[in-house]
């Protein structure tokens, strides 16, 4: 076989391969499921946050994502839990560990609220000082 058509189906093999990847389907998923929530469509998003899940569970901002759709529809207990898959999955995930803390202050959870918010403060997110004031 001669090099061109060698090289030839090698190109062709890794365009169609890249295509296939499951984490850029989810990267874009996610990427279009965010266009989705700033449409005011949170069901539509959720559910792309779902499919890149699906495609890599590993991808924490699809977690991170789909936990903000679980909060704005008010189911607290999968928030929380989606914002900590997504913690588990980034350790340094300041705004997972901030939303989190979000919601535990909601529901009177101060010890927890203000675990999460020293936590974010110190990875690094920006004007903490009003929610760690209070934190031990």
């Amino acid at each position: 076989m001669n090099k061109r058509i060698l090289y030839s189906l090698m190109a062709i093999f890794f365009v169609l391969n890249a295509c296939n990847d499951p984490k850029k389907e989810a990267f874009d998923l996610v990427r279009e499921g965010v266009r989705l929530v700033y449409k005011n469509d949170n069901e539509g998003a959720k559910q792309l946050f779902i499919k890149a899940i699906e495609l890599d569970p590993e991808n924490a901002e699809a977690w991170f994502q789909k936990a903000n759709c679980h909060a704005d529809e008010n189911n607290y207990s999968q928030a929380v839990s989606d914002y900590t898959e997504a913690i588990r999955l980034n350790p340094n995930y300041a705004d997972a560990y901030f939303n989190r803390g979000q919601i535990k202050y909601y529901q009177h959870d101060q010890e927890g609220s203000c675990a999460d918010y020293l936590k974010a403060d110190s990875l690094g997110k920006e004007n903490m000082q009003d929610y760690i004031k209070h934190c031990k």
